[in-house]
């Protein structure tokens, strides 16, 4: 999680300007000061586990990744089966350009999907 959180970080400006090494100690201890207070709001966040494993799942690719063709309704094949092959894959509820879906994060990919599929969805993400 260390690793993770240091590459979060660097979303900081803080985190990714120069360090100041020809200037008085002052400014050194000025600039140490501002990284601390900084890593130790983000390790104080209580959703910071969440957060990690959440990102965890995201990239793992779990097995080869598959493409899903473009669907807009059913197919006629009643014997079309669809299996999740990422372990570790995330549902959640999204809204984009004022369109609620339902978001599935894993294999280091994202598919959005009407939110009328959310059951469907959410049993693929119980059960794979």
């Amino acid at each position: 999680m260390a690793n993770w959180l240091a590459d979060q970080l660097l979303a900081s400006y803080t985190f990714r300007r120069d360090l100041p090494l020809h200037t008085d100690q002052a400014t050194k201890t000025r600039f140490l000061a501002a990284l601390g207070k900084e890593a130790a709001t983000a390790l104080e966040d209580p959703r910071l586990p969440d957060r990690y494993a959440g990102a965890q799942d995201a990239a793992d690719m779990g097995r080869m990744r598959p493409c899903l063709p473009h669907l807009t309704t059913v197919p006629a094949d009643a014997r079309l089966w669809v299996r999740l092959t990422t372990g570790r894959a995330r549902g959640t509820a999204v809204t984009v350009a004022g369109e609620d879906l339902v978001r599935i994060t894993g294999a280091g990919q994202e598919v959005d999907a009407a939110s009328a599929a959310a059951p469907l969805l959410h049993r693929l993400l119980e059960t794979g």
